[in-house]
């Protein structure tokens, strides 16, 4: 018999109220060396151009460097600040990964929903000590999540826990 009973919100477990697990110290410090790599350019740039260009208005200069260095230091701020909200939390049954600090995000996976995992390590993150897991899910790339900041050994244990738990739940 069909029953559909009825679920008071308030009992309802908070997701926020996880213990998550934070990622590697040395992944803040590999973002900021990425985030200088992208900001050093444009900024030199601009400083190439200003000084080349005899009828460069000096007004327009001045609005173009604190229009970027204000962009740069809201990114900058962002950062360092979203770094410690970056975790992620094992359940029984899903894996939540949290990030940001003013672009605030929460995502969870249920295991059921998992087609498979990868451990990526790319060269900064190789220099780093760094790997991320990618869990890909069945909702397509907009539901699919990525743990950075993770040691390579605790990215290839999770990989293993998730596809575990995945192949269990095939068989039944």
């Amino acid at each position: 018999m069909f029953e559909n009973d009825q679920i008071n919100d308030s009992e309802l477990p908070k997701i926020e109220e996880l213990s998550y697990t934070k990622i590697k110290k040395g992944y803040l410090w590999m973002s900021l060396l990425v985030w200088v790599l992208y900001a050093a350019p444009p900024i030199i740039i601009l400083a190439i151009i200003a000084n080349k260009a005899d009828n460069f208005p000096a007004e327009l200069q001045l609005y173009l460097n604190l229009g970027w260095s204000a962009l740069m230091l809201f990114v900058l701020v962002e950062t360092i600040l979203s770094f410690t909200r970056k975790g992620y939390a094992l359940r029984k049954h899903d894996i939540s990964y949290r990030k940001g600090w003013f672009f605030r995000s929460l995502l969870s996976i249920p295991f059921n929903r998992v087609q498979h995992c990868e451990v990526k390590q790319g060269p900064i993150e190789s220099l780093f000590g760094m790997a991320s897991l990618k869990v890909f899910t069945a909702g397509g790339s907009g539901s699919d999540m990525k743990i950075p900041g993770l040691s390579p050994d605790k990215a290839k244990s999770l990989r293993s826990h998730i596809t575990n738990i995945v192949a269990d739940i095939t068989e039944d």
